[in-house]
């Protein structure tokens, strides 16, 4: 119980082997235990040893930084470099750089990064192994609630989620090539949540994104614009035509045919039919009259 002080071997009721230095028993330190200062400054544990926080009323390990210090874990076991075997938690606003001694700032700084060299170390492989149906998934949540865990609803185009192809342009990293993006697409309620998906590219020589084509709440697909029918292709710059094409590229046999099929459900239902319209003018017709000896 006395206090020492100086270089000397010191043997505390048994538990320290004053010739080897060796514990032999616990030693229990009621106050701080410092390392001072020197060749390496570290406090070394023999092979076999562990070091063990046992929650004896809440006990803690906790890593106070000091004049700048980090916490480095090296080890030669090619099993098991961390084995966490609990929830992992870090604070928000600080963040998990892997590959990188720190954060790349790019984009938002997301606060989860992985830098990579090659193929295999930048990538994230998601997994599943299990007797059903279910299989790996990203998932997105947006509230608009600024705490927590805590709800509120989100409102008719609000982006929930999206997935972007960041690149270098030779000066910076800010630079998109193309977003795949989520919004919510009308007015939500609970368990009524409309959404859309949206993509976009980079056009030659612009700075941003421009939205090609979207997937609404209703299913409709739109090409070069908001559709309001089951497929829309929408074209507005002046001069210039807009036009699909169904293409078969085999010049070798004459069954490498091209066709388009309009089909109805049979006898009873409508007409398969060809609309011609001029905006606000006129509207023809062109098909198969049904309900009429399928005259054309």
């Amino acid at each position: 119980s006395n206090n020492v002080t100086g270089a000397a071997n010191v043997t505390l009721s048994g538990e320290l082997d004053a010739a080897t230095g060796d514990f032999s028993g616990a030693v229990d330190i009621a106050g701080d235990l410092t390392l001072s200062a020197g060749a390496d400054g570290a406090l070394t544990f023999s092979a076999a040893s562990s070091v063990k926080v046992v929650d004896n009323n809440a006990a803690a390990l906790v890593l106070e930084e000091a004049n700048s210090a980090y916490l480095t874990l090296v080890t030669s076991n090619s099993s098991e470099a961390v084995l966490l075997s609990q929830d992992t938690h870090i604070a928000n606003g600080k963040g998990l750089v892997v590959g990188h001694a720190s954060q790349l700032a790019f984009a938002n700084s997301a606060e989860v990064q992985i830098l990579g060299t090659g193929g295999a170390d930048s990538r994230i492989a998601l997994a599943a192994f299990v007797d059903s149906a279910v299989g790996p998934g990203i998932e997105f949540l947006k509230s608009r609630n600024g705490t927590i865990g805590s709800n509120t609803i989100v409102e008719d185009g609000d982006g929930l989620g999206d997935i972007v192809a960041y690149v270098d342009d030779g000066t910076d990293f800010g630079s998109r090539a193309g977003f795949i993006r989520f919004q919510v697409d009308g007015t939500p309620g609970a368990n009524d949540t409309p959404g859309r998906i949206t993509f976009g590219t980079t056009a030659d020589g612009a700075a941003g994104e421009t939205e090609r084509m979207r997937i609404d709440s209703a299913g409709l697909v739109g090409i070069g614009g908001t559709p309001t029918e089951e497929l829309d292709v929408i074209g507005s710059t002046a001069g210039a035509t807009v036009a699909s094409r169904i293409y078969n590229s085999d010049n070798s046999n004459t069954a490498s045919h091209v066709e388009q099929l309009l089909q109805v459900g049979g006898a009873s239902g409508g007409d398969p039919k060809i609309r011609f319209a001029v905006s606000g003018v006129l509207s023809w017709h062109l098909g198969v009259d049904n309900s009429d000896s399928d005259k054309f």
